[in-house]
């Protein structure tokens, strides 16, 4: 199904919805997509260039919005085009944490730079998210397919 920013959907395929978000993008910058893998339940953030105060806030209302909507438990981010992350990019990786613990959930960050690596280690996040290097790796993880 592809969902639209009205919240209508339409037939994809059987394992992934798609919902490409809408945020104004920043000179450089591109937007933000959200997909569904229904087979694993999870939701996967592909945060765009920069995961900071601006796309932050964004991101947490529209990822909260689709695990209401849709009843998923676990939430993945993919932090390949991720080039700067600061405190409110942790911030909403721990806020996805926080929600999905509650409903059973767990949380994976998959495909980092050294530089989000380095944050991700530093801020203790490493302790408590699934970390992985590819996108499969990462759904195995949080629906516990070993």
């Amino acid at each position: 199904m592809r969902i639209n920013n009205r919240g209508i959907a339409r037939e994809l395929d059987k394992t992934a919805l798609v919902c490409s978000c809408e945020i104004p993008p920043r000179k450089g910058e591109g937007n933000m997509e959200m997909t569904i893998m229904g087979k694993y339940r999870t939701l996967v953030i592909r945060p765009d260039s920069e995961l900071d105060q601006h796309t932050a806030e964004k991101i947490r209302q529209s990822a909260d919005k689709l695990l209401k909507k849709t009843g998923l438990k676990n939430v993945a981010f993919d932090m390949r085009r991720v080039r700067f992350m600061d405190s409110s990019g942790i911030g909403v990786i721990m806020g996805r944490y926080r929600t999905v613990c509650t409903i059973g959930g767990r949380v994976a960050v998959f495909g980092m730079s050294p530089y989000v690596e380095r944050l991700v280690s530093m801020s203790g996040i490493r302790e408590i998210v699934i970390t992985a290097d590819r996108l499969q790796d990462a759904l195995e993880e949080v629906s516990g397919i070993c």
